[in-house]
C-alpha cells in the first residue's frame, strides 16, 4: 500500500513513504509544525508592513513565489469581522462561548485555504497563502487573543493594516488567481 515511487495517495514529500515517516524536526513542515501562541506587538501596524514588504521580497527574488491574492487575503479577513462587530456594538469584556467557537472555526479554515492551494506540498511556505499566514505570523497572533476582546479588536485592526499594506504594494495589477 505505501510505497516509495510517489504515486500513491500517500505521495506528498515528507509523507510515510517517505524513509524515517515524518521528520518532527523539520520545523517548516506543516505537518510538524506547531505553532506557538504569542502576543500581537503594539507596534502591529510597522509588523503589517514589514510582513508585507517581505513578501514583496519573496516574490522580485523569485517570481515563481508569487503572492496572496487580494480576494484570498479579504476572505481571510472576512472570517473575523462578524466576530469583531459583535464585540464592538456590545460592552462585553470577554469573548463569549460563540465568539470563542467563531474564532476556532477561523483557524481551522485558514489550515484549509493552506492545505487547498495547487502550490502547496507540505511546507507551510510553499504556497501563497501559507507564506502569508507564515511571514504575518496570523496563527500566533490569533492563539493568542484567547477570550480577550481587547485582543480581538487589536488582532481585527492588524488585518486592517495587512489588507492595507497588501493594497498598497501590489496592488491590482499584480493580483492573480
Amino acid at each position: 500500500m505505501y510505497n516509495d515511487r510517489g504515486n500513491g495517495y500517500n505521495s506528498r514529500p515528507g509523507g510515510f513513504n517517505r524513509p524515517g515517516g515524518f521528520n518532527r524536526d523539520d520545523r517548516n513542515r506543516a505537518s510538524s509544525h506547531t505553532i506557538t501562541a504569542e502576543p500581537l506587538p503594539e507596534d502591529y501596524v510597522k509588523r503589517a508592513e514589514e510582513a508585507i514588504a517581505e513578501l514583496e521580497r519573496i516574490e522580485n527574488q523569485d517570481k515563481r513565489k508569487v503572492v496572496i491574492t487580494t480576494s484570498k487575503l479579504r476572505s481571510l479577513f472576512s472570517l473575523f469581522t462578524e466576530t469583531f462587530n459583535e464585540v464592538t456594538r456590545g460592552d462585553q469584556k470577554k469573548l463569549d462561548k460563540d465568539q470563542l467557537n467563531d474564532l476556532n472555526v477561523a483557524r481551522v479554515r485558514i489550515y484549509y485555504e493552506i492545505g487547498r492551494e495547487d502550490r502547496y506540498n507540505g511546507y507551510m511556505d510553499s504556497a501563497p497563502v501559507g507564506r502569508f499566514v507564515q511571514q504575518s505570523g496570523l496563527l500566533a497572533y490569533l492563539g493568542d487573543i484567547g477570550d480577550s476582546c481587547d485582543k480581538l479588536k487589536q488582532f481585527y485592526h492588524y488585518m486592517e493594516a495587512l489588507v492595507a499594506f497588501h493594497r498598497y504594494y501590489f496592488g491590482e495589477k499584480k493580483d492573480r488567481s
